[in-house]
Parts: C-alpha cells; sequence; structure tokens
C-alpha cells in the first residue's frame, strides 16, 4: 500500500483513495 504511494505513478490515485479510507 504504501509502496504504491511512493511509486507516485497510476497507482498514486489508488494512494489518494485508500487514505481517503483511512479518514474513515
Amino acid at each position: 500500500m504504501l509502496f504504491g504511494c511512493n511509486l507516485g505513478l497510476i497507482i498514486r490515485d489508488t494512494c489518494r483513495k485508500r487514505k481517503q479510507r483511512s479518514q474513515y
């Protein structure tokens, strides 16, 4: 999961969506 944020590629979108879920 964190590795996705590190990539900063298309996965970045997924990271952002995952972050929102974390807020929940």
